[in-house]
């Protein structure tokens, strides 16, 4: 069983709160992130458009 990330938790309810979505696209990573177009793309998976906060959340930390 693996265990949870440390402050995994606090990192999704943020992303939450800031963006009001579950799903984002590339311009709500834009505006979250505050990068351009090609650094939010690279948070996405290859061949998406959306990832959702959990994943999104995995990845920051």
């Amino acid at each position: 069983m693996s265990r949870e990330k440390p402050y995994y938790r606090e990192v999704v309810a943020d992303i939450m709160e800031r963006t009001g979505k579950t799903i984002l696209g590339v311009n709500d990573l834009r505006k979250y992130l505050g990068v351009g177009h090609n650094k939010a793309v690279s948070y996405l998976e290859k061949g998406e458009t959306k990832i959702t906060v959990y994943q999104l959340a995995r990845k920051l930390i």
